[in-house]
């Protein structure tokens, strides 16, 4: 299987991403709380970040769609 990880959980600035076993793309689609799409990309690095200091406090929903399905990280800027 797929193992993610994202950090720091709370975010300041900055969103950490790492992924393993990534052997094709996986689509990141970022949601505000109220379930709104603001931001989504291709991953195909193992370790990669996400700006996030301009974006306000919150809960954010990252979901990672693979080829084996998707999964959902919840993540609280502050």
């Amino acid at each position: 299987g797929y193992l993610i990880n994202v950090y720091p959980n709370p975010i300041r600035d900055r969103l950490n991403i790492d992924l393993s076993n990534i052997d094709n793309n996986i689509n990141l689609i970022l949601y505000d709380v109220s379930g709104k799409a603001i931001l989504k990309t291709d991953l195909i690095q193992k370790k990669t970040h996400i700006a996030m200091a301009e974006f306000p406090n919150g809960i954010y929903l990252l979901k990672f769609e693979t080829a084996l399905g998707s999964i959902t990280k919840r993540v609280i800027k502050n």
